[in-house]
């Protein structure tokens, strides 16, 4: 994952890495948030992200 954000250089070129629930599953608790819509709108379905810089902190809502 940090070879293929280190090859987007140009904002213009930038494409989000896409991968299995799976694969994000196997990683550390800390790196990875869920946004889970399904409460508000139960045919959107949740989406993984994994904290590229886990340095930084990231807060999620409540009710995401």
């Amino acid at each position: 994952m940090l070879e293929w954000l280190e090859s987007q250089v140009a904002p213009e070129n930038y494409k989000p890495v896409e991968c299995e629930e799976h694969v994000l599953r196997s990683m550390r608790f800390e790196e990875v948030f869920i946004v889970d819509y399904t409460t508000i709108n139960p045919s959107m379905p949740r989406k993984y992200f994994k904290n590229m810089m886990p340095d930084v902190a990231i807060t999620n809502c409540d009710k995401c």
